[in-house]
């Protein structure tokens, strides 16, 4: 076999691999946000609220509430503060609460380690936003309308639904390129078989 030949062979390997590659690492977890829920009380609601205010840590809570659930979500440091706090009103939402009170930002330092190349590790640091608090069923009489108002606002539930769709369009694109990776694999396979080039007897 002449030199272009396995040349021509080495490039399109080349190719092959970069391309497979490619193809098995386009995968994106920055919509996914860790959450830790610890029930305090069992509510069962017909109707969920329409609206869900936050009351932050040390605010005055001047009205009557029943607490429901202790609710904890973790993001990274690209992720935006309203992104945290729509997911934390989206969990205290579904667990038929219609307010979070002692609502608290947390930044957490995390360790880690990375190869350098030359066997030896990096330390490296990294933050976590948590945003934490205690979702609650608020008896909204008319003091606390009057105070608070009562205005419908569920544009959290709009904006997580639509996370979660794009997370489900995600994972099918992943399990897609996996197939294609496993396909690529075994194609780039068979022709390395073929095209070795024939021993001299």
């Amino acid at each position: 076999m002449n030199r272009a030949m396995i040349q021509l062979k080495k490039t399109i390997t080349i190719i092959l691999i970069v391309a497979i590659l490619n193809s098995s690492c386009v995968v994106s977890n920055q919509n996914r946000v860790p959450v830790a829920i610890t029930m305090l009380d069992e509510v069962d609601c017909q109707v969920k609220a329409d609206a869900v205010p936050l009351f932050f840590q040390g605010e005055n809570l001047d009205f009557n509430y029943q607490k429901i659930a202790l609710i904890e979500v973790e993001g990274e440091k690209e992720h935006l503060d309203i992104e945290l706090l729509n997911w934390l009103k989206y969990h205290a939402w579904s667990n038929c609460a219609n307010g979070i009170i002692n609502v608290e930002k947390v930044h957490l330092k995390v360790a880690g380690s990375a190869s350098t190349g030359f066997d030896e590790e990096e330390s490296l640091y990294g933050d976590k936003k948590i945003y934490q608090g205690i979702a609650v069923n608020i008896q909204k009489d008319s003091t606390f309308v009057k105070k608070y108002g009562d205005s419908t606002d569920l544009s959290f539930v709009e904006v997580i639904a639509l996370e979660q769709n794009n997370e489900t369009n995600n994972r099918k694109v992943a399990r897609t390129l996996g197939s294609i990776f496993f396909t690529g694999l075994i194609i780039l396979g068979v022709y390395l078989k073929f095209t070795q080039p024939e021993e001299d007897n």
